[in-house]
């Protein structure tokens, strides 16, 4: 049928890369693929691959306003599959180069896409968080501050972060609150301060938060402890649950087969 053609562009294109610059885009000139492809397809699957060429055309043709639409329109609306996730690729793009970077980053985040660019700029962080306190994405972009922090360490960063996860706590609108205090003390453990980091994930053990960030404060401590020459019987006594607890989870991960290859729950 007429309506399949469009879709052999699928396989010239790297899914992956939304900012992949070089491309002929020409491609997308010798055939008509526009709105009525969509709207004509019987299919819903081939129709849902339209959606995505569509993005894909707008996005490489630099016409990002247009893709951005197609997103709202349609795109949006796919279940969740890696189609889906391959339009959102092209969505967050899009808002990147209209320079609506807090969007772009919330959309790469909630698909697991790590952009250092927006993920490690505390000014982005609080812009995003002044917009929707409790955005899902949140513990993704900031495990990636913190991830990138580890590696290329900037004293001032860390300053802006833990001024901006003082702000969040104190002004008592997020639900994830040890997430924040969590994230500073991983920070001070980087930079060599131990004994604050273990002081502040203390603190972070009495404040409300998920159950993954919950599971990851008592793996940080059990790390942070680690490294501490004063070690005495109480924690020689909670050492081996920590441990046993730790090996339980890994095991129970790998039967259960459901973790992403970012380490989180498929849902």
């Amino acid at each position: 049928a007429w309506y399949y053609s469009p879709a052999d562009f699928c396989h010239w294109i790297d899914p992956t890369d939304p900012l992949q610059q070089e491309m002929d885009v020409s491609i997308f000139k010798v055939r008509e693929l526009n709105e009525n492809c969509i709207q004509r397809c019987p299919n819903r699957d081939i129709r849902h691959r339209y959606v995505l060429q569509l993005m894909r055309k707008y996005f490489y043709c630099a016409d990002y306003q247009k893709c951005v639409s197609v997103w709202n329109s349609y795109g949006k609306n796919i279940p969740q599959s890696a189609l889906r996730t391959q339009c959102q690729n092209y969505y967050g793009g899009a808002l990147l180069r209209l320079g609506r970077k807090a969007e772009a980053a919330v959309t790469f985040a909630n698909i697991g896409y790590c952009n250092v660019h927006l993920h490690y700029d505390p000014d982005l962080l609080r812009t995003i968080y002044q917009q929707t306190p409790n955005n899902k994405g949140f513990e993704f972009m900031v495990q990636q501050f913190v991830n990138y922090y580890f590696d290329h360490p900037k004293p001032a960063k860390a300053k802006a972060f833990d001024k901006l996860a003082d702000e969040v706590i104190r002004e008592g609108k997020t639900r994830n609150p040890a997430l924040w205090k969590s994230a500073q003390a991983a920070l001070a453990y980087t930079n060599r301060n131990h004994e604050e980091a273990l002081k502040i994930l203390k603190e972070s053990e009495k404040l409300q938060g998920t159950a993954r960030v919950k599971e990851n404060i008592r793996l940080m401590k059990l790390l942070f402890n680690s490294t501490r020459s004063d070690n005495d019987s109480l924690y020689e006594e909670t050492l081996y649950p920590d441990l046993k607890w730790l090996s339980d989870k890994i095991n129970s991960n790998l039967r259960k087969n459901d973790i992403s290859y970012f380490g989180y729950e498929e849902t």
